[in-house]
């Protein structure tokens, strides 16, 4: 596929609106999803949905929870982080909104668990860009 194209505005207040803001302006002052798509792996693809995005300060984590029920969720990456964190999501019944936040300094960042049927952005800032560009390879949600 060389292009891929939405030609109308999603219906307000649908699911499909929400995933438009939750790339396109997740914090509510713009900031959206950027970066290279770095390798991303979940430990059951029929729960839960993992894609990662890399940038020189930020490291993104989308995740899906594609169950009727709240999912735990624990996620790794290959090597150590040091910043800060905020998980910004919705499901059936919430708009976009921040979750959680907390701070990294490791590989494992301790999140909520996810809600039913949602969608949940995890964003780290970086305290200090890593000498490598590379994102390594990934990280593994349970």
């Amino acid at each position: 596929m060389d292009l891929a194209a939405r030609w109308v505005a999603p219906e307000p207040n649908t699911r499909a609106e929400r995933a438009f803001t939750l790339f396109l302006d997740y914090d509510g002052a713009g900031a959206e999803v950027q970066g290279s798509s770095v390798y991303a792996a979940s430990g059951n693809v029929d729960q839960i949905g993992a894609y990662a995005f890399a940038d020189s300060s930020r490291r993104m984590v989308l995740l899906t929870n594609k169950t009727t029920g709240p999912r735990p969720v624990a996620v790794s990456f290959p090597s150590a982080l040091d910043g800060t964190w905020k998980l910004y999501g919705f499901d059936a019944a919430n708009p976009v909104h921040l979750i959680a936040s907390g701070t990294i300094t490791g590989t494992t960042p301790t999140l909520p668990s996810l809600p039913a049927m949602s969608a949940s952005l995890l964003v780290i800032e970086l305290a200090q860009a890593p000498e490598s560009r590379v994102f390594s390879n990934g990280f593994a949600p349970n």
